[in-house]
């Protein structure tokens, strides 16, 4: 089965992060963008992979997996 594919904009911080958790699973994979937010994007990124998913943290949300 396909991976799901998760691009969240401002997902480092609040509502963003928050959502991101919500989502997180195996079989997911989550972009984080953020603009100024780089350790919290980089500890969220650690959490949702304890989680099973598999993550990216990266201020440009042209990406590849």
């Amino acid at each position: 089965m396909e991976a799901r594919k998760i691009i969240i904009t401002g997902g480092a911080t609040r509502i963003g992060a928050a959502i991101a958790k919500k989502l997180s699973s195996p079989n997911v994979e989550i972009v984080i963008h953020f603009n100024k937010s780089k350790s919290k994007a980089e500890s969220l990124k650690k959490e949702l992979e304890k989680n099973g998913s598999k993550a990216l943290s990266h201020s440009n949300v042209i990406v590849k997996f």
